[in-house]
């Protein structure tokens, strides 16, 4: 829409474009931002253990944990699958 037919019948110019994409997609996606949801899944898991910790601190009822993310993009909340009372609060920021 935004190049009109000029852009489509230039074939080189079109593969360029989509290779310059999925390298972005490819870098920004997975080699970027990668490590967010493995670490969302790490949270969840060790704060529904029996004693919770994360990274070899325990978490205490009371106080909960503050976990923050710096950079990135906003890190989706319910993956960490807790309840509003759950038994270890997590707190994650991202400022």
């Amino acid at each position: 829409v935004l190049f009109g037919n000029h852009f489509f019948k230039r074939k080189p110019l079109v593969v360029g474009w989509l290779l310059f994409n999925v390298a972005l997609l490819i870098f920004f996606g997975i080699f970027h931002q990668g490590g967010v949801i493995p670490s969302l899944a790490y949270v969840q898991h060790e704060s529904n253990n029996d004693v919770a910790t994360l990274g070899g601190i325990e978490i205490h009822a009371d106080t909960g944990a503050d976990v923050i993310y710096f950079k990135t993009f906003m890190p989706p909340r319910f993956l960490i699958a807790q309840p509003k009372n759950g038994q270890y609060p997590v707190t994650i920021h991202d400022p």
